[in-house]
C-alpha cells in the first residue's frame, strides 16, 4: 500500500523519490488483510466508500480470476458517478502457473486495464495480457539490471520491508526505499496520471480515452493485445 500511494503521490521535497502527482490528496481504503488477500464484499464496500466521499480517481493494485457480478455493479455504478479507475492486469504472465489473460477487475470495461513494461520498453514477462488491455506502465524486471545502476530493475519507493521488496533494506523492521515489481506498481502510473488531467480540468468521462490516445505506441502498430494502446506518456496526455 506504501509503496503504490508513493508511486502516486510521493512528495517532491528533494528527498527520496516523488510521485507521479505529488500534490494529489491520497485517500488509503483498506479492503485486504495484512497478507495482501480478503473478500470480494470488502472490496465492494470500499468502492461504495469512495462513491459516497466523491473519490475521484479509485486505484485497485489487485485482482484475481473471477468475474462477480456484484463487484462490477459496483464499479459500473463508480464509473457512473465519472470516477476513474485503474487496475493491474495481473502477474500470471508467461511463468506457466496462473492464467495469463487480464485479470478481474481489470477486465471489466469500466476500469483502465494496466499491463507492466519494464525498462527496456518489453512487456514484463510476468504481466498479464490479452484483450481488454488498455495501455502499460512502468512495473518493473527484478530479474535483469538493464539500466546498469547495480540494483535490479524494480520500480523504486519508500515502504515496509516484506516478501516482493528486493535490494536496498537495510533493515525488516523500519520504513526504507526498496524495489518492488508487480502490475500492482504499473497501475498506480495511470491513476498519477489520470489525477494530473483532473487537476488541468479534464473530466472522469474523458480521461482514460485521453491516455490511450497519448500513449507511445509499443509493439504491433496501432493497438495489440500485449501492450494496449501503448506507454502511457504523462506529458503528452496533459498536452
Amino acid at each position: 500500500g506504501s509503496h503504490v500511494a508513493g508511486i502516486i503521490a510521493a512528495l517532491d521535497n528533494t528527498s527520496g523519490v516523488v510521485g507521479a502527482a505529488p500534490k494529489a490528496d491520497l485517500y488509503a481504503i483498506k479492503v485486504l488483510n495484512a497478507s495482501g488477500s480478503g473478500y470480494i464484499s470488502d472490496i465492494i464496500e470500499g468502492i461504495d466508500w469512495a462513491i459516497s466521499r466523491n473519490i475521484q480517481v479509485i486505484n485497485m493494485s489487485l485482482g484475481g480470476d473471477g468475474d462477480d457480478p456484484v463487484l462490477h455493479s459496483a464499479i459500473q455504478e463508480a464509473r457512473n458517478a465519472g470516477i476513474v479507475i485503474t487496475a493491474g492486469t495481473g502477474n500470471g504472465g508467461d511463468d506457466g502457473i496462473g492464467d495469463p489473460g487480464i485479470s478481474y477487475p481489470a477486465a471489466y470495461d469500466e476500469t483502465i486495464a494496466v499491463g507492466a513494461i519494464r525498462y527496456d520498453n518489453a512487456r514484463s514477462q510476468y504481466s498479464n495480457y490479452g484483450t481488454g488491455l488498455d495501455i502499460t506502465a512502468p512495473g518493473g524486471d527484478s530479474s535483469v539490471d538493464q539500466n546498469g545502476d547495480g540494483s535490479p530493475d524494480g520500480i523504486l519507493q519508500q515502504t515496509f520491508p516484506g516478501s516482493c521488496y528486493v535490494g536496498g533494506a537495510t533493515s525488516t523492521t523500519t520504513f526504507d526505499y526498496l524495489f518492488c515489481q508487480g502490475t500492482s506498481m504499473a497501475a498506480p502510473h495511470i491513476s498519477g496520471v489520470a489525477a494530473l488531467l483532473l487537476s488541468a480540468g479534464y473530466s472522469g468521462a474523458d480521461i482514460p480515452k485521453i491516455i490511450e490516445n497519448s500513449a507511445a505506441d509499443l509493439g504491433a502498430a496501432g493497438y495489440d493485445t500485449e501492450y494496449g494502446y501503448g506507454l502511457v506518456d504523462a506529458e503528452k496526455a496533459i498536452q
